[in-house]
């Protein structure tokens, strides 16, 4: 009875676990991890379904082949394997290798490679477990081209900005914004270390120190109020861009189209500039030969303003321009005349003239009498005690002679 027991209880132990083999056989194989075991040879040993669903296979056409076989390249191969050295239990390692399906096509595997107890009784084998992260991959280039794409029009922006910074810089030369939009427009580009840039304004010519008259160029005009100013040409050695395809992306093209508008903008403005200023000196020429000049009176704050040309008139020296004042003023004025503008100014001040030109008689430190006409106007065209008046004066001495 006693044998009798222990082979039963024996029979008992082999049956469950035959039943526990079963099941962990029917879980390894329907887990939704990938899972490939190889020997020390690489060679695949087993697979099951969900490895065999990503690579697209049978497992007949998987088993006894080795895993490099399904490696896209050399180089994804050697991410498999840690040295032979190191091939030792409870060695492991994680790669992301790209590998090729039973139909040809390529995907993103993470590997999760672990060295186990021989497999074969004399080199240790390898247990795979099998994640497809194509999609994630995708994810990551498309995040990683945003990226890059947000870099660049971060570059743009910056470039066009700095144009603009230089482009409003009171009394800046055309020599100027030429030299240094060469060094600014190349770091707007996606490799700013091969580009060159040369601008043509008229007769003048501007460009980099690196210029090579390549062919990798984008050429646009500059241009001013419906007229060709001159142009504007970048260019990439021949070294970067890959050949026969265009080296500009359209966000360069629309960066470099850009800088040639604000550039032929900033042209107009300074010509208008240059005429203006060359119209104010004719003015200031013939103001001075005519003996006029102008002034300005706020009431409401008492504060005036004279321009150079007035105290010229007025003989006032340098020294006491500064402090000119009505009082300064009266004390130039002919005894004869100081009732008659006193009261004038009074009625002025109380906004109750509306007539503003008056003519009197000034001495100047020298003695000299000079004959003065002021005419004014109200800048609002109404008479009032807080408003602000315009006016000039005229030496009319200096007319008659």
């Amino acid at each position: 009875m006693t044998l009798e027991k222990h082979l039963s209880e024996r029979d008992q132990s082999f049956l469950q676990l035959k039943q526990s083999e079963e099941r962990y056989n029917k879980l390894i194989t329907n887990m939704n991890e990938g899972l490939i075991f190889t020997d020390d040879k690489d060679q695949v040993r087993f697979i099951n379904k969900c490895a065999c669903t990503i690579f697209k296979a049978r497992p007949q056409t998987m088993l006894n082949r080795s895993i490099l076989d399904f490696v896209l390249s050399p180089v994804e191969a050697k991410k498999l394997g840690l040295p032979y050295e190191l091939k030792r239990p409870g060695c492991s390692h994680r790669e992301e290798v790209q590998m090729v399906r039973g139909n040809g096509e390529m995907f993103w595997a993470s590997l999760n490679i672990s060295y186990l107890d021989a497999l074969h009784d004399h080199m240790p084998g390898a247990i795979i477990v099998m994640t497809d992260i194509s999609e994630q991959k995708k994810a990551e280039e498309k995040l990683h081209n945003l990226t890059i794409n947000l870099n660049q029009k971060v570059q743009q922006l910056d470039c066009l900005f700095d144009i603009s910074d230089i482009t409003n810089v009171p009394g800046i030369s055309f020599d100027t914004i030429f030299e240094r939009s060469l060094e600014i427009i190349p770091f707007g580009l996606k490799f700013p270390g091969d580009a060159w840039v040369e601008i043509t304004f008229g007769d003048l010519r501007y460009a980099s120190k690196n210029f090579q008259d390549t062919r990798w160029t984008y050429t646009v005009p500059i241009k001013g109020q419906s007229r060709k100013l001159g142009s504007l040409r970048v260019g990439y050695l021949e070294d970067k861009p890959i050949l026969n395809k265009d080296p500009f992306h359209i966000n360069e093209k629309i960066l470099i189209k850009n800088i040639a508008e604000k550039l032929g903008q900033v042209i107009e403005i300074k010509n208008l500039e240059l005429n203006l200023q060359k119209g104010l000196e004719h003015l200031d020429h013939i103001k001075k030969m005519a003996g006029i000049a102008e002034w300005e009176w706020d009431l409401k704050t008492d504060r005036k303003i004279f321009s150079p040309g007035f105290f010229g008139i007025m003989g006032v020296p340098s020294g006491s321009q500064r402090h000119y004042s009505t009082e300064e003023f009266y004390k130039q004025l002919v005894k004869e005349d100081l009732p008659r503008v006193k009261e004038f100014i009074e009625k002025v001040k109380k906004g109750e003239s509306d007539k503003l030109s008056i003519s009197y008689r000034i001495l100047t430190r020298s003695g000299q009498e000079r004959r003065i006409f002021s005419n004014a106007t109200y800048a609002d065209g109404k008479p009032s005690r807080d408003g602000r008046i315009i006016g000039i004066v005229l030496d009319l001495d200096r007319t008659r002679a």
